[in-house]
């Protein structure tokens, strides 16, 4: 591993390293007494914070675990959190209640809850589960009215009619803070109410970066025939990525950038001694090298199969590579050779060795998974599949193929 791969490697750490330490926020939590408590508070993304609060009085003290039962409400991060009675459905369609942290997102007549929050207790990677939630208190302030994906443009529609409200463009309102929040402001605007909204509306970051470091197990082909007997080694390379990040969908993700790798393959080749020499026949072993170092631009889609943190995904793309100062290298085995006048020449067996740039085409596949370390970073793992051939510009050998099976980790901000 050259000095490249490991500043990248220590970059990626330290990253991590730096989001640990920003993960706590100041704020306070009121417990059930009514007395409140000023502090810090976890705001890691790997925290559920619909169903534990992690807090300390300061960055020496040891952290608190608090649930909905031990606290009334908690503020940070200019948001603010309240316990509540959540009714949800189990198996065999019976409703039973959960405590859990909501946060609030509009004062008013009507008020606004958002939940996020875990339902399943083993989900399945590849089940499309919801875990974003909107709550609805009634302007009686007994009942809470559920807004899931699928029915709170149905259920908002049947509120404003009873109300003898006009609805509007509820029928393009997405599902989002800011666009439900809107429309049930415009509930409490036409029943004569003030809403006072208590989030800010942050603008999604369209483009994302991310770093990434792999090793791969790799074969190399050609197609010429002085390296088709080789015995080929195990062989491991190193590869360096540098990505962009543009978010089509919740579940759909484009990512292009550049990177490096690094491969060699090193292989033995048995020669048999040829006739008219006094060891003939014996069969010696030659050794063969190839090597590829290679910077390519890549282009790929991710497909999520969830919305959840942790996201498992599949991805699929291209890439074009441009290699230079790569080499094919085969030992030479001399040896001495009778000729019709009785003397001895000096014979070989056709060694090869050549530098070889080419221009490289290829696909890549693989499956992922990505998850959070903090609200805008997150780390990834990979496991891909690469393979592409070149065009050699050697009159020798007129491609060189490779196959790469990569563990990729990575680092996105």
């Amino acid at each position: 591993m050259n000095r490249i791969h490991l500043l990248l490697l220590f970059s990626l750490t330290s990253s991590i390293l730096f989001a640990q330490n920003k993960s706590y926020s100041s704020g306070y939590i009121i417990k059930q007494d009514g007395n409140k408590i000023e502090g810090l508070i976890r705001k890691s993304a790997l925290i559920d914070l619909s169903e534990t609060v992690q807090f300390k009085k300061d960055q020496s003290s040891e952290v608190q675990k608090f649930s909905p039962e031990e606290v009334q409400s908690f503020y940070f991060e200019n948001k603010q959190y309240e316990a509540d009675s959540i009714p949800f459905l189990d198996d065999q369609g019976r409703i039973f209640f959960k405590h859990l942290f909501l946060q609030k997102l509009l004062e008013g007549r009507f008020e606004l809850y958002r939940l996020d929050h875990q339902i399943n207790d083993a989900p399945s990677p590849l089940y499309q589960y919801q875990n974003k939630f909107y709550y609805l208190r009634t302007d009686t302030k007994q009942s809470m009215i559920d807004l899931l994906e699928n029915n709170y443009k149905i259920k908002l529609g049947d509120l404003f009619r009873r109300r003898n409200c006009e609805e509007g463009a509820l029928v393009k309102t997405k599902f989002t803070d800011a666009a439900i929040a809107g429309i049930v402001q415009k509930l409490n605007t036409c029943l004569g109410a003030d809403s006072k909204r208590l989030f800010v509306e942050k603008k999604k970051k369209k483009v994302k970066l991310g770093i990434g470091l792999g090793i791969s197990s790799h074969s190399i082909a050609t197609n010429n025939g002085l390296f088709d007997k080789a015995k080929t080694e195990s062989n491991i390379g190193v590869d360096a990525n540098f990505y962009l990040y543009w978010s089509l969908s919740r579940k759909i993700d484009i990512r292009g950038g550049l990177g490096y790798k690094n491969r060699s393959q090193t292989g033995e080749i048995p020669f048999i001694i040829p006739e008219g020499v006094s060891n003939s026949g014996e069969t010696i072993t030659l050794n063969s090298e190839i090597k590829i170092n290679q910077a390519y631009t890549v282009w790929e889609v991710l497909y999520a199969f969830s919305s959840s943190k942790t996201k498992p995904y599949i991805l699929a793309g291209a890439y074009f590579g441009v290699a230079t100062g790569n080499s094919a290298y085969l030992e030479t085995a001399e040896y001495r050779f009778e000729n019709g006048a009785g003397l001895y020449d000096v014979k070989g067996n056709n060694p090869y060795d050549a530098t070889v740039n080419a221009i490289e085409v290829g696909f890549s596949a693989g499956l992922g998974v990505a998850f959070p370390i903090s609200e805008k970073q997150g780390l990834f793992f990979e496991l891909k599949y690469l393979s592409g051939q070149n065009d050699s510009t050697s009159e020798q050998m007129d491609f060189i193929s490779n196959q790469n099976y990569q563990l990729n980790v990575g680092f996105t901000f």
